[in-house]
């Protein structure tokens, strides 16, 4: 017997279509995290697989927010839905939109979900990332 393991042959980007659906939910997760950190907030994940809360978010001016990340799907309509009407506040949810490669995801609030201070929170930024070292 053989202790080699024989992996499949697949091309690129089968892997995670053809996962459970709870991968792509955790990529979804940490693509939420890693969006809302490049937005300037401290993100606090949670490390269980239970709870009402995915992510804490720490807002620059102190406000504090819970989400819950959902996976969209496609509906046979053409648009896309996701299981949000089970998120009960103050939790806040997040739909994730996996439409092509992971950096055309669309990360979105639902109608009328969220605080108004949050409207334009996942709008790409109007001024490029630019990279400032510190001079001593």
């Amino acid at each position: 017997m053989s202790l080699t393991r024989k992996l499949k042959q697949v091309l690129p980007g089968q892997i995670a279509t053809k996962a459970s659906p709870s991968r792509l939910g955790d990529i979804a997760e940490h693509w939420v995290g890693l969006l809302a950190a490049w937005k300037g907030a401290e993100v606090y994940r949670n490390l269980n697989c239970t709870g009402n809360t995915d992510i804490v978010l720490l807002l620059p001016n102190g406000n504090s927010y819970m989400l819950d990340v959902k996976l969209a799907r496609p509906n046979n309509k053409g648009s896309w839905y996701g299981n949000t009407n089970t998120v009960k506040d103050p939790v806040i949810p997040v739909l994730v939109i996996p439409k092509g490669d992971i950096t055309e995801w669309k990360v979105k609030w639902i109608h009328k979900r969220f605080p108004p201070e949050l409207e334009n929170f996942w709008d790409r930024s109007p001024y490029p990332f630019t990279y400032i070292q510190n001079v001593v």
